[in-house]
């Protein structure tokens, strides 16, 4: 009967949480995955996510940035995957072009105007292991009266492709959260195979070991950076309430007291007191 649970996992929510834990973590983020280099005390806004059709429905998109330099604002959208869905490139199209004319005056446009539109940059994280992920997802626009071939594409970003050392030396602590994820497929795979109750129990045993490893490791990932005053005490709680989070609505089907025992191993590290404040 467990088996068949479904499970709810509320990617959404999490990964808003991650990208607003603060604007440094973001910028560090939009560094690594978009190859810039900003500074950290860069300034940067977090846009209103939902965007009307002409046909008045709305598109939601799942982060939409602002970031300002030398008084010049560029646009960085995000979207999280965890399935290969080929028609996203068709919705990054579309999200895309209502990021680009969110903030046009239609009253300010004058008779005649040549009306000039900028995309934001954009990328995919893909959340679960797929091996049929390219690295960039392609679709060729035909302009009919230039006769031009637009090709857009939108890079794609793999969770499962980084080790720890990556996501360390990109200060990519925002995703160390994410690790876990594929985890949850090898448990499912468990569950579907057609095996005797012992031989489940087993592997789920061994499985659970390999979850509190990886789940170790993030954590101390955490406790290093902390350490060398690379993130303050408030990023730590807030990550470690994520991973929380997350973990809880991964595992909590096949291990019931996951959420205590991921408490438990952050309060090893990261004073009690104040752990339990951060959340």
């Amino acid at each position: 009967m467990g088996a068949n649970i479904k499970k709810v996992v509320h990617y959404d929510k999490i990964l808003k949480n991650l990208f607003n834990i603060s604007n440094r973590l973001t910028i560090y983020a939009i560094n690594a995955l978009f190859k810039k280099d900003f500074k950290e005390d860069t300034k940067i806004e977090q846009l209103n996510r939902e965007y009307k059709r002409i046909d008045d429905t709305t598109a939601i998109v799942d982060t939409i940035l602002s970031i300002e330099t030398n008084q010049q604002k560029t646009k960085y959208h995000i979207e999280f995957q965890t399935i290969n869905d080929r028609t996203i490139i068709i919705r990054m199209i579309d999200y895309g072009f209502r990021i680009a004319i969110d903030e046009i005056d239609y009253n300010d446009i004058e008779t005649d105007q040549e009306i000039t539109v900028e995309f934001p940059s954009q990328i995919i994280i893909f959340l679960k292991k797929n091996q049929t992920i390219p690295d960039e997802l392609k679709l060729i626009i035909k302009l009919p009266y230039t006769g031009q071939n637009i090709k857009y594409i939108v890079p794609t970003f793999k969770i499962w492709e980084h080790d720890p050392d990556y996501y360390k030396k990109q200060k990519l602590y925002i995703m160390l959260p994410l690790q876990i994820i594929n985890l949850s497929q090898e448990l499912e795979n468990i569950q579907n195979r057609k095996l005797s109750q012992a031989e489940k129990t087993k592997l789920l045993k061994k499985y659970r070991n390999k979850i509190k490893q990886v789940i170790d490791s993030i954590i101390k990932e955490v406790k290093e950076a902390y350490a060398k005053d690379e993130l303050i005490i408030e990023e730590c709680n807030k990550l470690l309430l994520e991973l929380t989070t997350l973990a809880e609505e991964l595992f909590s089907h096949e291990i019931k007291e996951i959420k205590q025992e991921v408490i438990e191993m952050a309060k090893m590290i990261i004073d009690p007191a104040v752990y339990e404040r951060g959340l």
